[in-house]
């Protein structure tokens, strides 16, 4: 499956690592600079909007990076999962768009209450 990060772009000098979901919801990771210190994951709703940006910390890369957007339907629907720093492991929130935003794909994950 093929989905759309942006209309925009995003700061930086490459991407380290991506990850689409079944519904079009795309991570990046993505390299700043050169110094190796700076990446950061970019999420962005199957609507190209970008939803969150979530720094990695600051120290020198040699590991690869990983992402995968829902990994565990049962405990994490739809959740960002990054492995990075070579034992690190990050949940970040969903990407999916809120259901009256533009372009929004499906409805939210769960009922409100009334």
């Amino acid at each position: 499956m093929t989905g759309q990060a942006s209309w925009a772009s995003v700061p930086g000098i490459g991407i380290l690592e991506h990850a689409i979901s079944p519904v079009g919801d795309v991570a990046l990771a993505v390299r700043l600079d050169k110094t190796l210190k700076h990446d950061f994951i970019a999420g962005f709703s199957a609507n190209a909007l970008l939803q969150w940006v979530y720094p990695l910390p600051e120290t020198a890369r040699v590991d690869p990076i990983g992402v995968a957007i829902g990994l565990d339907a049962e405990r994490a629907p739809e959740a960002v999962v990054v492995f990075h720093d070579g034992d690190t492991v990050t949940i970040l929130p969903e990407l999916s768009s809120p259901p009256t935003a533009p372009g929004a794909v499906r409805g939210p994950s769960e009922n409100a209450t009334p």
